[in-house]
């Protein structure tokens, strides 16, 4: 089958299928919901390390601001997937209810663009991994290198 044929041909919607999506639509919904939530309670926590230094003095010299920087930063990032979640559940509600092609193409629009952001979000945190573990073994070598004298040249100048 070429292409051409490929394009015109239309899939059938089966009754499996509209069962499947009915079935994933309570979970989408839940976990978009649960992830409004922990957005909610990182921007909380954020606002609480922000301004952390008026509310406990003895934290004076934390980096709580640049904490609570952080996890907005991290609630901002968690923000989009949800809200990729709670419109792919409500496409698949409309869909459901109308049977629209409309609105299953908008369900799958959705999915999409949850999947795409989530990869590039799993690529970068891969290779912000991948830099951590060469820092982490780079790091303590150039620093050893660096150092004026080696262990036994210390111990050398104790001793004798």
């Amino acid at each position: 089958m070429d292409m051409e044929q490929n394009q015109s041909a239309e899939a059938k919607v089966t009754n499996q299928m509209i069962s499947y999506l009915r079935s994933t639509k309570p979970w989408t919904k839940f976990l978009s919901v649960l992830g409004f939530i922990m957005v909610a309670f990182s921007v909380l926590i954020g606002l609480v390390f922000m301004i952390g230094r008026n509310l406990f003095p003895q934290l004076n010299g934390a980096p709580t601001f640049i904490v609570g920087i952080m996890y907005m930063l991290f609630s901002l990032i968690y923000l989009f997937p949800s809200i990729y979640l709670f419109k792919y559940s409500s496409s698949i509600s409309r869909f459901l209810n109308t049977g629209r092609e409309i609105d299953m193409e908008s369900a799958l629009s959705h999915q999409k663009s949850f999947w795409k952001f989530v990869g590039i979000v799993s690529l970068i945190a891969i290779i912000i991994a991948v830099l951590g573990i060469i820092a982490a073994i780079v790091i303590p070598v150039v620093t050893r290198m660096n150092t004026p004298h080696s262990a036994q040249q210390r111990h050398q100048e104790r001793c004798g």
